[in-house]
């Protein structure tokens, strides 16, 4: 080469995939929140998102988050700028259980001609100091609270959020092997849940987990799903939370009553159905999709209006749908309710039409296997035929393993 002629900026490099070792992927939080990549946590301002990824700090810091360090204690990391540490996160924190000593406020100073002040940190020009803290700390787990504060340029543009996020994902969460939460605030509007995060889809795109959140005015709830999982079988899971009230104890000897997020569980109504909601677009027939259509066409045909869940599973396999569009159709059938349930002691689990009798005047009859039903339009209870139904083996409707039901 021509000493004058400068070297491409790119250099071609080939990696055989026979030199690549696979590894497992771990997550901090069982199948929510994976170690060593980007965790999106979006919602409306207020609905208590952050208040539910306090709580999964505050179990890690425990040892009590089902996952990776479970029964091992983690330090934590926090950069929260536009909450109060003393009025707000230590509070917060507190009410959730956490091990104060492992927490760590991360913040800023410089030092100028009348001494030090304290500065904002933008990412990604201050992503060495956070480096620091993390082998200062030893931290598993960063939360970035909202990412609009913390990141230098324009949400709204791809190459700004890309310049943080992918320097965060691998000088950060992949290089020290660490989950962040990076919590982030909808925009106005409908659609799919993780298109809701105000800016650029890149916040999205960049990160491997999407966690979304939405209240259910019904219940007081929170619902918080699993909209995007490239680690885990777990999206379309949907969790739901009680906000409950603590009393703690201030420095001045006054108390304070503070939120905290307790989980309650698989949640049957989703963060999706609740934007609709919430937007008075839901419809109580119309929002029903295919595979819903599909499954409660096929228990009409059923006796008693229930079938086998793995013949359902099976009969949507043969007419186009996965199984865990199934599985979330199932979940997400409101009117009528599709169950799923135990067809008998060690016998397997059906799925079947649930509605509720308010007639005080029903007969024995209408009632099967324990569960009140009454006819639904479009759909006439037949008797059930003996004997029971032929038992699978397994819950075909859970996505996720037995423990990952407790991660948060």
């Amino acid at each position: 080469m021509n000493p004058e002629t400068p070297e491409p900026e790119k250099r071609l490099k080939l990696t055989r995939a026979a030199d690549i070792r696979a590894r497992k992927v771990n997550f901090l939080a069982t199948d929510l929140i994976p170690l060593g990549t980007l965790t999106v946590l979006s919602g409306n301002s207020g609905v208590g998102k952050t208040t539910i990824a306090l709580n999964y700090l505050a179990q890690l810091t425990r040892g009590e988050l089902e996952g990776f360090y479970f029964g091992k204690p983690q330090s934590v990391i926090i950069l929260s700028p536009e909450d109060d540490e003393a009025a707000i996160t230590r509070p917060r924190l507190e009410a959730a259980g956490a091990d104060l000593e492992r927490v760590h406020f991360m913040s800023a100073s410089r030092r100028t001609a009348n001494g030090e002040i304290d500065t904002y940190i933008q990412f990604p020009n201050d992503i060495p100091l956070l480096v620091e803290a993390v082998k200062q700390t030893g931290a598993a787990a960063i939360m970035i609270d909202p990412i609009a504060s913390l990141i230098a340029g324009n949400l709204d543009k791809r190459e700004d959020v890309r310049a943080s996020f992918d320097r965060l994902a691998a000088e950060v969460a992949k290089e020290y092997q660490l989950g962040i939460i990076l919590i982030a605030h909808n925009r106005k509007g409908t659609g799919q849940v993780r298109h809701m995060v105000s800016g650029s889809t890149a916040i999205t795109d960049a990160a491997r987990s999407v966690l979304a959140v939405a209240k259910n005015d019904e219940d007081e709830t929170i619902v918080l799903a699993v909209d995007k999982s490239s680690y885990s079988t777990a999206e379309g899971l949907n969790l739901a939370y009680r906000l409950t009230s603590v009393e703690i104890s201030l420095a001045n000897g006054q108390t304070s009553t503070v939120a905290r997020a307790e989980c309650l569980g698989a949640s049957d109504v989703t963060v999706a159905e609740l934007h609709a909601r919430h937007s008075g677009e839901e419809q109580v027939n119309a929002d029903r999709n295919a595979a819903q259509q599909f499954i409660l066409e096929h228990l009409q045909g059923s006796p008693g209006l229930e079938a086998a869940a793995g013949d359902v599973l099976k009969a949507g396999r043969a007419a186009g749908f996965n199984d865990s569009e199934m599985k979330d159709a199932r979940r997400r059938c409101r009117d009528p309710k599709v169950a799923s349930r135990k067809s008998g002691f060690g016998a397997g689990w059906v799925w079947g039409v649930e509605v509720e009798i308010d007639d005080p005047q029903s007969s024995p009859e209408d009632t099967q296997g324990g569960t009140k039903v009454a006819k639904v339009a479009g759909f006439d209870i037949q008797p059930p035929s003996p004997p029971s139904l032929p038992p699978t083996t397994e819950d075909p409707t859970l996505d996720i393993p037995e423990e990952g039901k407790e991660a948060a």
